[in-house]
């Protein structure tokens, strides 16, 4: 009980987390003066800078062994950075909102990976859950209006992606490692890649000091963000936590609300409504097994 309990706070804090992070990267690129590929390769640059002075105070362990290198990268590295291409391909054929509201097809995708690979079975809640993602997505996609089916497929490829991460770090070797040195080797790969894609793109740049501050603080958060989700998954599972990230896009809107006065309308409120009533059944699909055990 207890220990789902902090798995569910863990994810809930990411999602917030996770929520606030593009409203930084706005701010980061929102000028033109620094590319996207560039400003995300110095974010997982400072990201994994963080993460190792973590490593190091901890005293843990951090060299992985042959297959867990492997995994780390096809998986960790590999996986992010196919995240964040598809997420940018898309830009190109339909807007960010819409963009992000197909990506958000990944807890559908790890629950659906989670049955046909893993054998795990979803109790009523728990499929409820499923379906009320799937309405809530479909509502979201009408109100913000359907562009291309090729950019929101591209999109969707990009929650498929982020759904095999998570589901990594609970089924693949790595999963044995220090969460903090699995974080640290992750980012790392990202920061090489992203860095030497924007050198052969040749909108390679050093920030200028008015966006090394808005980096590290975003760096941080995605650091944070992530130690957190990883924290989550070791507690309550990649399907849980994946339902639970729905919470995500909702602090997003918020977010927007505040800072931007920007309110959504209603097809869009009722679509985040749908998604915070699949956080409450996931959720107390858990509590159920729980009661069911006792």
């Amino acid at each position: 009980m207890q220990k789902n309990s902090k798995g569910i706070l863990y994810a809930l804090l990411a999602s917030v987390i996770y929520g606030i992070v593009p409203l930084t990267s706005k701010m980061i690129i929102e000028d033109g003066v620094i590319s996207e590929a560039s400003m995300l390769g110095w974010r997982f640059l400072f990201a994994s800078l963080l993460a190792m002075i973590v490593v190091i105070v901890k005293r843990v362990p951090a060299r992985p062994t042959a297959r867990q290198f492997t995994e780390l990268f096809l998986y960790g590295v590999f996986g992010t950075l196919m995240v964040s291409l598809l997420l940018t391909r898309s830009y190109r054929y339909i807007d960010l909102g819409l963009a992000t509201v197909c990506h958000f097809f990944y807890p559908i995708a790890v629950s659906l990976i989670m049955r046909l690979v893993y054998k795990e079975r979803l109790s009523d809640k728990g499929q409820f859950a499923v379906l009320m993602t799937a309405l809530a997505l479909v509502v979201l996609i009408f109100s913000t209006g359907l562009q291309s089916l090729k950019g929101m497929l591209i999109a969707v490829i990009s929650g498929v992606f982020w759904a095999v991460y998570l589901i990594a770090f609970d089924k693949a070797s790595y999963a044995e490692m220090d969460q903090n040195a699995a974080v640290c080797w992750i980012m790392g790969g990202n920061a090489v890649l992203f860095l030497l894609m924007s050198v052969l793109d040749g909108t390679f740049i050093i920030p200028g000091m008015n966006r090394i501050g808005l980096i590290v603080l975003s760096a941080g958060m995605m650091v944070g963000a992530m130690l957190l989700t990883v924290k989550a998954i070791s507690l309550c599972g990649p399907t849980m936590t994946a339902f639970i990230s729905l919470f995500e896009p909702i602090t997003a809107v918020v977010t927007d609300m505040i800072v931007y006065h920007a309110f959504p309308g209603i097809m869009q409120t009722a679509g985040y409504l749908m998604m915070a009533v699949a956080i409450i059944l996931i959720t107390m699909k858990d509590e159920e097994a729980v009661h069911d055990t006792e």
